[in-house]
């Protein structure tokens, strides 16, 4: 069988009833990373079986190419959570710098799992234009979704996040606090240094140990004292 025959029948077989076959193949098509596998996989987007869909989008997402970018970034806008998931990871993975304003529509997605995948893939792209929208995320009603908020702005590193990451140090769950302390060390910006002192003795010993290593960060990055 010809590798392009046979690329096809794998992703044929992503709609396969056998889960099995089903994540056999995904794997597959990942290990072969043939190039001839983009515009199927892109075309099966379209495809009317959810599952197929979400797998589709889960295997473009693992070959990195940024062909199937366009096809990826029609994709979030599927009625399926899953499908929406996987597009906005995979767009996230390939760095995909026009899916910025899809990214940012599915930040207010009902799916709190989406709002934080998405979350995440515009901490991967970078783009300033989605500070305002982080920092609105910062008070999401889902902690997960403020965490991958807190996680983007810091690879951001927009000094115009400083002041609402200083507040969600007091967030009540931890894992939020611990990417603020984290993010403030990213921003190299002196006004956190007063607010990451204070968590020296918060309940959590993560969020004690980002805060010291921020805080060193901060310090190392002062101007020297001239006399």
């Amino acid at each position: 069988m010809a590798a392009a025959d046979a690329v096809e029948a794998l992703v044929r077989r992503l709609g396969d009833p056998d889960g099995h076959v089903r994540g056999r193949a995904a794997e597959s098509l990942i290990a072969l990373r043939d190039p001839s596998a983009i515009p199927l996989l892109a075309a099966a987007l379209a495809d009317g079986d959810e599952g197929v869909r979400e797998l589709a989008a889960r295997v473009l997402g693992e070959l990195g190419d940024l062909r199937a970018a366009d096809a990826l970034i029609a994709a979030v806008a599927d009625p399926s959570a899953a499908v929406v998931k996987s597009a906005a990871t995979a767009l996230g993975s390939i760095k995909a710098a026009g899916a910025v304003n899809s990214l940012l529509q599915c930040l207010h997605h009902p799916q709190p799992a989406v709002r934080t995948v998405a979350a995440w893939a515009l901490g991967e792209l970078k783009p300033s234009a989605a500070v305002d929208a982080l920092v609105e995320a910062l008070r999401d009603r889902a902690g997960p979704v403020r965490s991958a908020a807190a996680k983007a702005l810091g690879d951001i590193g927009d000094a115009g996040a400083v002041d609402a990451l200083i507040a969600a140090l007091g967030d009540r769950a931890a894992d939020v606090r611990q990417l603020a302390a984290w993010a403030l060390g990213e921003s190299r910006d002196s006004r956190a240094v007063d607010p990451l002192s204070a968590l020296e003795h918060d309940a959590d010993p993560t969020v004690r140990r980002l805060a010291a290593q921020s805080l060193k960060k901060l310090r190392r990055s002062r101007p020297p004292h001239r006399v």
